[in-house]
């Protein structure tokens, strides 16, 4: 694969993965609920994931076996550096398995790195052999152009994002309970996510997902 093709990968995997957890957690609660970290409908982690399972795993298909495990392997792997990632740089918590059997540390569990076998063996069976020649035809017109055109998009969210997180880290971390979060992103962010937690000062969260809950439907209480 050349740089153009890894390229729009990433962001084509981006765009599917946030459409199957925004579509899989919409219709399990009943209501639209959009689970990417960014604005735009993109998450990242499923692109990374893709991309790591294409390059490393996927010449391994002739046994599946040997596949299906590598895949649980490097998609766990994934999932836990994020996990690790957001705890250390922002002492915040997005998901936690510690009820499920097989966890390490919260982060990852049995269950769920399964599940990624099975949406990697989907993907590189199904989907990604359609998806080749859509690719190709973006890394042939479009080139250069659409990755600076989306580099430029994704640098502004994450920033955005991230100052975004920064400003929660910090009000978390002065412990003033009384404080309002107003925020809409935030308020998207933990709502999405109903096992956000702090380990600093936990207490402080729980009172924010109440604020949150009770004012994430009315507008008029959440500013950007």
């Amino acid at each position: 694969m050349t740089f153009l093709n890894i390229f729009y990968s990433f962001i084509l995997y981006s765009f599917l993965g946030w459409i199957i957890e925004t579509t899989f957690v919409s219709i399990n609660r009943k209501q639209f609920v959009n689970m990417g970290f960014l604005d735009g409908p993109f998450s990242p982690i499923y692109g990374s994931g893709a991309l790591a399972v294409i390059l490393l795993v996927f010449p391994l298909h002739h046994n599946f076996f040997l596949f299906f495990t590598m895949s649980i392997i490097v998609a766990s792997i994934i999932e836990y550096i994020t996990s690790l990632f957001f705890e250390k740089f922002f002492n915040i918590t997005w998901w936690d398995y510690s009820n499920k059997p097989l966890n390490i540390q919260g982060r990852i569990c049995l269950e769920y790195s399964f599940y990624w076998g099975i949406l990697s063996a989907l993907v590189l069976t199904f989907i990604h052999p359609r998806i080749i020649p859509f690719v190709n035809f973006l890394s042939d017109y479009i080139g250069l152009i659409g990755i600076i055109i989306f580099a430029i998009y994704f640098v502004i969210d994450a920033t955005d994002t991230f100052k975004d997180l920064l400003r929660l880290k910090k009000t978390i971390s002065q412990k003033i309970s009384r404080r309002i979060i107003s925020n809409k992103k935030i308020y998207r962010l933990i709502n999405s996510f109903p096992d956000f937690k702090s380990k600093i000062n936990n207490d402080f969260v729980i009172k924010l997902k109440t604020k949150i809950r009770s004012n994430y439907h009315r507008p008029d209480k959440i500013h950007k």
